[in-house]
């Protein structure tokens, strides 16, 4: 049985000169877009007092070492409930929600988050956990957690990331447009379908980009995955 909670955070604080416009060390906002795309509607600067009660949801079964596990875009921390179920016998596993994800609470500002403001969300859930840890992360989880052990690299003893979005990594290697604009721009339709009322998505229905060749081998159709899952 997973326990699950919330636990306060602290002040998250002014943005380092790395993160401006998108920066944080190669990494992204929140979902890897750029000035000038479609975003989420903004909300008003986070005053002090709102940044302190900000307290993210998390999971967390076992005991033993810490292992912290940060979950993609899109998703939430159900993802890790099959991991955690398979480490509980010899490890204490968390799996924390980002921010506007699962029960944790929405990004409070006009500002665009940030990989140093999701690691900020999760400190407690870090502290919690022990040190040494091992971080787990898939996608953009994959991305805060390399963020989070460059801010404090001894409490880090090992790392799994799977397909961690540093878009700003490739940015810089070959100019946009990138294979990294396929992806933002599926993003930013996603989000805009999602907003829409009268859009309903069926189970066969499907958002890939050229990264992907489309459902066949290890790429089941959405309709072929347990609903669970799903």
């Amino acid at each position: 049985m997973h326990r699950i909670g919330v636990s306060q955070c602290p002040d998250v604080g002014a943005p380092s000169p790395g993160d401006a416009a998108g920066a944080d060390e190669g990494g992204a906002d929140r979902d890897g877009l750029r000035d000038g795309r479609p975003r989420m509607p903004l909300r008003p600067h986070p005053t002090r007092k709102e940044k302190s009660h900000m307290e993210p949801f998390f999971r967390e079964a076992g005991t033993g070492p810490g292992v912290v596990c940060l979950h993609s875009n899109a998703s939430t921390s159900g993802q890790w409930r099959g991991l955690m179920d398979l480490l509980a016998p010899r490890f204490r596993v968390f799996a924390p929600d980002s921010y506007d994800a699962g029960k944790s609470p929405h990004w409070p500002s006009d500002r665009v988050i940030h990989l140093r403001d999701e690691v900020g969300l999760i400190e407690p859930v870090l502290t919690r956990a022990g040190s040494p840890l091992a971080l787990v992360g898939h996608s953009y989880g994959a991305a805060v957690a390399l963020i989070a052990a460059l801010i404090d690299r001894s409490r880090v003893r090992a790392m799994a990331l799977y397909e961690p979005t540093l878009f700003a990594l490739l940015g810089a290697e070959v100019p946009a447009p990138n294979e990294a604009e396929g992806i933002r721009n599926v993003i930013a339709e996603a989000g805009i379908a999602l907003t829409q009322e009268t859009k309903t998505l069926r189970p066969s229905d499907s958002l890939t980009t050229g990264w992907y060749p489309g459902p066949g081998p290890g790429l089941p159709s959405n309709a072929s995955c347990p609903s669970r899952r799903r």
